[in-house]
């Protein structure tokens, strides 16, 4: 079926059910900026940049963490990074950034990376935690995750959604952003902070913390 809200305010998206993924076929007409192909570091961050304050908060649901593993890659020298420390392109931004990022199959050294990456940051930096899931508890990871992953900040509200993000690539398809306006009235944006954090009180170890 299309992209719909239902009549108790949620849309086409839980956890636990037969399809959990989304069908957001028809969401820019609630606000949603779809692409058909993107990548997070060239098509969320430049978009996200302008919308972040004080309190900021990102959660991110990745896979193996190839993308933030590459040190050519944009996406953790460049956004992370400068999130963290409110310093994007040695410019000051508006302010330092949390950031919870879930990795569920880690490649081979992406951890001892960004336990580095944590050490490094300075003392006043947002806080930056790395998840993953416990050996005993990963059958309560939605196995959909795999290639369904998001990115949902709060202050201001934002919400990236990755339909089809496959293993060791940093492209994925059928993405869609939604820019704070759209964001704050979307059953999809509450879905994901929800869920995530469920999944990672319930699922998940801190494996990195820069605050430790």
């Amino acid at each position: 079926m299309p992209y719909s809200r239902s009549s108790s305010g949620h849309c086409d998206f839980s956890i636990g059910e037969q399809n959990p993924i989304p069908n957001l076929r028809h969401a820019e007409k609630f606000g949603a900026e779809p692409l058909r192909e993107a990548n997070i570091a060239s098509h969320l961050g430049p978009r996200a940049d302008a919308h972040i304050e004080e309190g900021a908060h990102l959660r991110v649901v990745g896979f193996d963490g190839y993308s933030i593993d590459l040190d050519t890659y944009e996406w953790r020298p460049k956004w992370l990074h400068g999130w963290l420390t409110g310093t994007v392109d040695d410019v000051p931004s508006r302010a330092k950034m949390d950031v919870d990022y879930l990795i569920q199959e880690p490649v081979q050294g992406v951890v001892e990376k960004l336990r580095q990456f944590a050490a490094e940051l300075p003392p006043n930096a947002g806080r930056l935690r790395i998840f993953v899931p416990r050996s005993d508890r990963t059958a309560n990871v939605p196995s959909h995750w795999k290639t369904f992953h998001f990115a949902v900040f709060e202050h201001h509200p934002q919400l990236w959604i990755e339909k089809n993000h496959p293993p060791k690539t940093t492209d994925a398809f059928d993405c869609y952003y939604f820019r704070p306006e759209a964001a704050v009235d979307e059953p999809l944006y509450y879905s994901c902070l929800r869920e995530f954090d469920d999944v990672v009180a319930a699922a998940c170890e801190v494996v990195v913390d820069s605050r430790r």
